[in-house]
């Protein structure tokens, strides 16, 4: 089966995620450092490979955090301010925040949708015009974009 590979490959006979580094930010940065060196040498495909291999570990670590977090925030709970400190980092339990919706109101969602309108047609633009009725000037909007990446499908 799949995860027992998965899981040998990772942990040996049991699942354990008691890692024993130092977790300041500096020493994961030089632990990445040192991995980017190792991966950099490597060359063509195999890049790729390590790569995905990243990717899924990602996935599996925010799948496995997520299913325990409410774990965590009940532990958490029991922890004052002064005593917040495991393997020398400092947590905090923190409260969601507030969210606001005003789709019940007819003016927010008038003016939503004006707003929705004239973003669409600024995008058309190609340089700036200007109507004569209501005496404004429609500039084109600024441009960027974002960096390049890589999509990963996993198989289901």
């Amino acid at each position: 089966m799949e995860v027992n590979k998965f899981k040998d490959q990772m942990f040996g006979d049991k699942v354990s995620l008691d890692i024993s580094i130092d977790y300041s930010k500096g020493n994961i940065e030089e632990i990445s450092i040192e991995m980017l060196e190792q991966i950099e040498g490597l060359g063509g495909e195999e890049i790729l490979k390590k790569y995905i291999d990243l990717y899924a570990l990602k996935e599996l670590i925010n799948k496995v955090q997520d299913g325990m977090k409410e774990w965590a925030m009940e532990e958490a709970e029991k922890y004052s301010k002064e005593d917040n400190v495991i393997k020398g980092v400092r947590f905090e339990r923190k409260n969601g925040r507030t969210m606001f919706d005003f789709s019940n109101d007819e003016t927010c969602a008038s003016l939503e949708q004006q707003l929705k309108d004239r973003k669409k047609m600024l995008k058309g633009l190609t340089e700036g015009m200007a109507n004569s009725n209501r005496g404004e000037e429609a500039v084109p909007p600024m441009v960027s974009f974002t960096a390049d990446t890589i999509a990963i499908r996993l198989p289901k």
